[in-house]
C-alpha cells in the first residue's frame, strides 16, 4: 500500500497580492475614509465657491476678515497669473495626493514593524517577495485615489464653470499630478520596510536637514547649502521632479520640457526601487 503524497503548490503572485489589498483595505479603515472624506469636501467646496477652509488671507484693508476661511477672489486680483475656482480646486486635489502618499505606507504597514513580521518567513512565498508584494499593493491603490480626487475636482469646476485656465495646462500637468505620489510613496515605504523605528528616521532626517541648513545660514556659510538646494530644487531635483510641471502649470510660467523631466523622475524612481528592494532583504536579528 503505498502512501498519498499531497503536492501543495505555492499560491500565484496574483493571489497574494489579492490577499495583501485585502488586508489593507479591510483593518478598520474608519480614519482613512474621514481624511478622504474632509479632502474632497474641500476640493467641492473650492470648485464651487472658492472657499479654502482653515486659512485666512486679507489682501488689503478694505478686505473683510474671514474667520477659518478664505475665498479665491479675496487673492486672485493680487496674483502675476490667471487662477480661478477650478483651478485651486486641482491644487488642492494634487496636494492631498501628495500629502496623502506620505503617509500611505504607514497605513499599508500598520501594526506590522519589521520585528513583527516573522510570520513572512514561515510563509510558502519568500518573506522579501511578501514584503514586496505589500508594497506593490499599496502602490496600486494610489492611481485609484488620485484618480478620484482629480474627477471630483475637475467635474466639479465644470459643473459651476470654473474651468478657463485648464485649456492652458500641457499633458505634463496631469502626467505628473499621477507621477508624483508614487515616488513620495516609495520614498518613505524605505524606512518604513526597513527600519524598526521609520517616524523617528523620517522626521528625524526631515529635522536635520532644516536645522542643518539654519545653523549654516546663521554662520554665513550658505555656499554650503548649495549640494543640498541642488539635490532639492535643482533641475533634476527631488522636489523640482515631484511638483515642477504642476507649479509651473498654476504659475503660468515658461513650459517645462518634458523629457528631461521624465529622466530625473525615472531617475528617482529606479533610486526609491532600490532602496525599498534593500529595505525588504534585510533581516532583523528578532525575527
Amino acid at each position: 500500500m503505498s502512501a498519498r503524497q499531497t503536492i501543495h503548490r505555492p499560491p500565484a503572485l496574483g493571489s497574494v497580492v489579492r490577499a495583501q489589498l485585502r488586508l489593507i483595505l479591510g483593518r478598520r479603515p474608519r480614519a482613512m475614509w474621514i481624511a478622504l472624506a474632509i479632502v474632497l469636501a474641500q476640493i467641492v467646496a473650492a470648485a464651487t465657491g472658492g472657499i479654502l477652509f482653515g486659512i485666512t488671507i486679507q489682501s488689503g484693508p478694505d478686505q473683510p476678515t474671514r474667520l477659518f476661511f478664505s475665498k479665491v477672489s479675496d487673492f486672485a486680483g493680487d496674483l502675476d497669473f490667471a487662477i480661478d475656482e477650478g483651478a485651486v480646486a486641482v491644487a488642492v486635489a494634487a496636494i492631498g495626493a501628495f500629502i496623502w502618499a506620505f503617509f500611505w505606507p504607514f497605513r499599508v504597514w500598520r501594526g506590522e514593524n519589521p520585528q513583527g513580521r516573522g510570520y513572512h518567513w514561515a510563509m510558502p512565498v519568500g518573506r522579501r517577495t511578501h514584503d514586496l508584494l505589500r508594497v506593490g499593493a499599496g502602490l496600486a491603490l494610489l492611481p485609484v485615489l488620485t484618480a478620484i480626487l482629480a474627477i471630483v475636482a475637475v467635474a466639479t469646476a465644470a459643473a459651476f464653470g470654473h474651468t478657463a485656465v485648464f485649456p492652458g495646462w500641457g499633458v505634463l500637468f496631469w502626467v505628473n499630478l499621477f507621477a508624483g505620489p508614487p515616488l513620495i510613496y516609495l520614498l518613505v515605504s524605505i524606512p518604513v520596510v526597513g527600519s524598526r523605528h521609520p517616524s523617528a528616521w523620517l522626521w528625524g532626517t526631515l529635522g536635520a536637514g532644516v536645522a542643518l541648513v539654519s545653523l549654516l545660514h546663521a554662520a554665513g556659510l550658505i555656499r554650503l547649502t548649495e549640494p543640498l538646494f541642488g539635490l532639492l530644487l535643482g533641475r533634476a531635483g527631488l522636489l523640482t521632479t515631484l511638483g515642477g510641471p504642476i507649479v509651473s502649470e498654476i504659475a503660468g510660467w515658461s513650459g517645462r520640457p518634458a523629457a528631461p523631466w521624465a529622466l530625473a523622475w525615472l531617475c528617482w524612481l529606479a533610486l526609491a526601487a532600490v532602496g525599498v528592494w534593500l529595505a525588504a532583504t534585510r533581516r532583523h536579528r528578532s525575527i
